[in-house]
């Protein structure tokens, strides 16, 4: 058995196929015995010396590689009706370890044994020692929510919550609200409130944290964050970020234009599509959006839109107006979008609806808002996401011919004409309905000054 666990050193260099070997190794696996993958059938007590060997290297190393394939391997293990592998039988038992050691969220186990997850990690709560509190209230939204109550805490499951046990399946799972991060952010700071978390918002939704590198400090003064920003401090600019995302809309004007200065250099200079930014440029785009500056508009939309679920879409139709014209030309073109951009175009149909809803269009700008419309709902073949967003836009308008166009494709072979018959035909057309019919789709939501502490009547 020490070839799989062995010592921490080894099982640092390879983790992940570690963690498959051990879990192969947990179920028993029973595939071609010519294959390094076979072990041969073992007894539940030497299974149990393997598991809490694991148990031991996880605890020992919480924050490396190898006890995140240590979870894994656990949670693979406890999942029951995989060909040639038994389950096994203290996948559970060592997961809640680990979680009570601090050394596993309790994503792994609310997905295998959802009562016991819950049981354990409110247990935990309660008792303050839970050690990613945040994830778990995200994690158990699928089935329930923390109350705070005079008698301490409890947890109230979902009518419609799928308690299986032994299985993964997140497709089982009611759809999480779109507004769940805000939910979770909320619930965070009651828990604060109510004495069981420390910090005053500890469940700020991950767009509008700056994390710090260990030992590294924000900006002290205006004059240090631009410092940075220009490149006249050897240090990176991260913490001039986390200074200017600490007071927002209150920079002033001159920091402002620094910091969109540098954002603008920071983008030109990646060559990676937004799906796969890193860490800091994630920063540059909270900044951007905290700052609250109608100059930080293109960078939004040329850089974030579409990649940030919600957020940025609720950031750009915050600016009303301002944001109309970046918006009309963004989505203007009427051919394909092409794969890079399907989202992205899509996610700028859905904000000029937002903007919609909001108030009127302008006059002098309504009739670009109805030809994009319009565009996209004639100009085939187009992509399934986008036609879904242009009928979005297309009754927000309220403009009787646009409706029109969506009251033709409630039927099958007008969607299978617009898309040229690659898309979800029963998607699209029942969308259709029910934009018509007023119900909101899934996954839009409106939610004003999406990051928080937004100027006085914004």
């Amino acid at each position: 058995m020490s070839r799989f666990c062995g010592c921490p050193a080894e099982g640092a260099e390879r983790p992940e196929r570690a963690g498959w070997h051990a879990a192969l190794f947990l179920t028993q696996f029973t595939g071609p015995s010519e294959t390094p993958e076979h072990f041969g059938l073992r007894s539940r007590a030497e299974l149990d010396v393997f598991a809490d060997t694991l148990v031991a290297i996880a605890v020992a190393h919480p924050e490396s590689r190898t006890t995140l394939a240590i979870g894994n391997a656990f949670l693979d293990s406890a999942i029951e009706g995989q060909p040639d592998r038994t389950a096994y039988a203290g996948a559970c038992d060592a997961l809640e370890r680990l979680v009570r050691a601090g050394a596993e969220r309790t994503h792994h186990l609310i997905g295998v044994d959802p009562r016991r997850g819950v049981a354990v990690a409110m247990d935990m709560l309660e008792a303050g020692n839970l050690t990613y509190p945040c994830a778990f209230l995200y994690e158990a939204a699928s089935y329930g929510e923390v109350t705070v109550s005079d008698g301490g805490l409890a947890f109230e499951f979902n009518g419609n919550a799928d308690l299986f046990v032994g299985s993964f399946d997140r497709s089982r799972r009611p759809v999480l609200p779109p507004d769940n991060a805000w939910r979770v952010e909320a619930k965070g700071r009651q828990l604060h409130e109510a004495g069981y978390l420390e910090a005053p918002d500890p469940c700020r939704i991950w767009e509008g944290r700056i994390e710090l590198a260990p030992g590294q400090t924000p900006a002290a003064t205006e004059t240090e964050a631009m410092a940075a920003l220009r490149g006249e401090d050897p240090d990176e600019p991260l913490g001039a970020l986390a200074f200017i995302n600490g007071i927002g809309w209150r920079a002033s004007d001159e920091l402002k234009a620094v910091f969109l200065d540098a954002a603008w250099r920071h983008m030109r200079q990646l060559d990676v599509e937004p799906s796969h930014y890193g860490g800091e440029t994630w920063s540059y785009i909270t900044v951007t959006i905290r700052t609250h500056d109608p100059a930080g508009i293109p960078l939004l939309v040329e850089h974030a839109l579409g990649v940030t679920g919600e957020v940025v879409t609720n950031a750009l139709a915050d600016f009303g107006v301002a944001a109309l014209p970046t918006l009309l030309d963004y989505v203007r073109p009427t051919g394909p979008p092409g794969d890079a951009r399907v989202l992205r175009v899509g996610s700028g149909l859905r904000t000029l609806a937002l903007i919609a809803e909001d108030g009127p269009i302008p006059p002098d700008m309504r009739p670009c808002a109805i030809e994009a419309a319009r565009n996209r709902l004639t100009a085939a073949p187009q992509e399934r996401y986008v036609v879904a967003r242009a009928m979005e836009l297309a009754v927000a308008l309220g403009d009787p011919g646009l409706r029109a166009l969506v009251e033709d494709l409630t039927d099958f072979r007008s969607v299978g004409d617009l898309t040229g018959g690659f898309a979800d035909h029963e998607y699209l057309h029942t969308l259709a309905r029910d934009l018509l019919a007023g119900i909101v789709p899934q996954g839009k939501f409106r939610k004003r000054c999406p990051l928080g502490d937004c100027p006085a009547g914004w």
